[in-house]
């Protein structure tokens, strides 16, 4: 039996098993560690991570309008950023409720804050006339952090739905984060409505 722990308060890291085989080494297992994990080997079963923090499995919601105003930057929605750790596979859905200074500035959406070894990331937004006139969809697919997964080129000064839903594996630990832009420069270009929420889920076994 073997066993190796993170030690660390707060700071995840990578333990790479090497086994020496006549002067050459040979990666037989590597695993990133969470603060507090512990890696153990047992002789005929094989490897086995123990955490020491339950999976993340979170939902948080924006407790005060969150202000976007400066053409394609990405800003974080205030409220909506977790923490993650490298090599973990999460799954997300967010709902937002948002509103554009005018009919000529477009809201966008995207997710980042680390950079990521796989992800795939979609979503829907609605821009409303009324509840019984016509709404024009918005929708769109990306593989990158800091894209825009919807990127509207008009907008509404009354609440308008978006969604977004996908997966993701940070190649490093940090704070992953729903994000947001106005199409234009402009005061209050992009409000993220108080209320909206999203979910972010651990999915590995």
């Amino acid at each position: 039996m073997a066993i190796w722990r993170n030690a660390d308060a707060s700071l995840a890291c990578d333990v790479t098993v090497v086994r020496d085989v006549s002067a050459v080494d040979y990666e037989v297992h590597k695993v990133a560690l969470a603060a507090g994990d512990t890696l153990e080997y047992i002789e005929g079963i094989g490897f086995f991570t123990l955490t020491s923090a339950a999976k993340l499995n979170s939902t948080k919601y924006v407790t005060a309008n969150s202000v976007h105003a400066t053409a394609a930057t990405f800003a974080d929605i205030t409220g909506l950023t977790w923490p993650v750790i490298s090599g973990n596979n999460y799954t997300f859905y967010c709902a937002y409720f948002a509103i554009t200074n005018a009919t000529t500035t477009g809201a966008q959406f995207a997710i980042g804050g680390v950079a990521m070894t796989g992800m795939i990331a979609g979503g829907r937004s609605v821009l409303l006339g009324s509840p019984t006139a016509a709404s024009t969809n918005t929708t769109g697919v990306v593989t990158s952090v800091d894209t825009a997964i919807m990127a509207q080129t008009t907008g509404a000064a009354a609440n308008q739905p978006h969604e977004m839903a996908g997966w993701f594996r940070p190649s490093a630990s940090g704070t992953f984060a729903m994000k947001a832009t106005s199409e234009v420069t402009v005061s209050a270009g992009l409000t993220v409505l108080q209320g909206s929420w999203a979910r972010i889920t651990q999915t590995d076994n």
